[in-house]
């Protein structure tokens, strides 16, 4: 154990732009201009920088420019596209030189799509698409737009505050009564973590998320269900949040209000997911039984409890659902 005085050298006093805890420890420095002071959440293992300015929009997005990138954005809007209907309303924060927006747009003509971005492109050059320059206010334009996805894309790590962004959200689609989905997408920093290497992190960022601290933020938002993937070779984590129903009744429809498809339990066997959300506490046996009987595997399965979201499988072990809880693969092998 570590002398008190040494412990007291090492703690850093600041609130995790992730998860919202308030203590620190140095990860990384740099005395070069302009400055690097990189520290790591000791909860949830994000790392911040805590000599960044406040940026509330970010100028000069950094997008890669190799050769496997056009490749991973292909992949993305294919697979987004296969969860939007033929008119699908889409809205972008951050659309940068409406790249993204333009590659829907072109792939889905009959659609609508609005950039919000103080800094970027004014013209895409295709009549479905909008480009407003201006910030994103989600209580206004989820009023106005109703949209079926919201896409942020690098834009989550310049942010002084990503966790309330998220939660303004959240809170805007539920006043506003409707359900888009969200999709999110940051550098990822797991590899570098791994292999020692320092140049992701670059100074006008404020945050570098490893996925445990992405999913720590997300289990703070209360999304339905999510799927948490990695892309372009490991280097970015992104979120696509799916609604699975065992009613074959709904399978194959819409959430209301939104371009969400209800989809089947067996759908998740063909395309593992990492977390399962359950809204409905009092179902969560009875659906973790359902899991089991299906070898429907996952790493984590969380419910709501008192307005948070907390693992099923330390209160299962802690109770009489231990045998459901012991069923599921993953959760049995902790």
């Amino acid at each position: 154990m570590a002398p008190v005085h040494e412990a007291t050298e090492l703690l850093r006093g600041m609130t995790c732009p992730a998860c919202g805890h308030h203590v620190a420890v140095p990860l990384f420095r740099s005395e070069a201009e302009p400055a690097l002071d990189v520290v790591r959440c000791v909860d949830c293992g994000h790392a911040f920088n805590a000599a960044a300015a406040s940026h509330a929009d970010p100028q000069h997005r950094t997008f890669s420019g190799g050769p496997g990138w056009p490749e991973h954005v292909r992949a993305v809007r294919d697979e987004m596209l296969g969860r939007l209907p033929a008119a699908p309303v889409v809205v972008e924060v951050g659309h940068g030189d409406a790249q993204f927006l333009t590659a829907l747009a072109e792939a889905r003509p009959a659609g609508r799509y609005v950039g919000f971005d103080p800094h970027g492109a004014t013209d895409a050059g295709h009549p479905a698409i909008d480009l407003r320059r201006e910030h994103f206010v989600a209580a206004r334009a989820l009023a106005e737009l109703s949209p079926h996805v919201i896409v942020n894309r690098y834009v989550m790590e310049y942010l002084a505050h990503p966790l309330g962004f998220i939660q303004e959200f959240a809170f805007a689609a539920a006043a506003s009564g409707i359900q888009p989905v969200l999709y999110l997408e940051v550098p990822c920093i797991d590899r570098a973590l791994e292999k020692g290497r320092t140049f992701h992190f670059d100074h006008r960022h404020t945050s570098y998320f490893t996925t445990a601290s992405f999913m720590r933020m997300l289990s703070r938002c209360g999304p339905v269900e999510q799927r948490i993937g990695h892309g372009y070779h490991g280097e970015v984590v992104y979120r696509f949040p799916l609604v699975v129903d065992s009613d074959a009744a709904t399978v194959g429809t819409m959430v209301a209000g939104t371009g969400q498809e209800i989809r089947s339990p067996d759908w998740l066997r063909a395309h593992p997911v990492d977390v399962v959300i359950i809204p409905m506490h009092r179902r969560a046996h009875d659906i973790v039984r359902e899991m089991a009987a299906a070898d429907i595997r996952c790493d984590t399965i969380l419910i709501e409890d008192r307005g948070r979201l907390i693992d099923y499988s330390i209160q299962a072990r802690d109770g009489m659902l231990r045998d459901a809880c012991e069923r599921v693969p993953a959760l049995a092998s902790r």
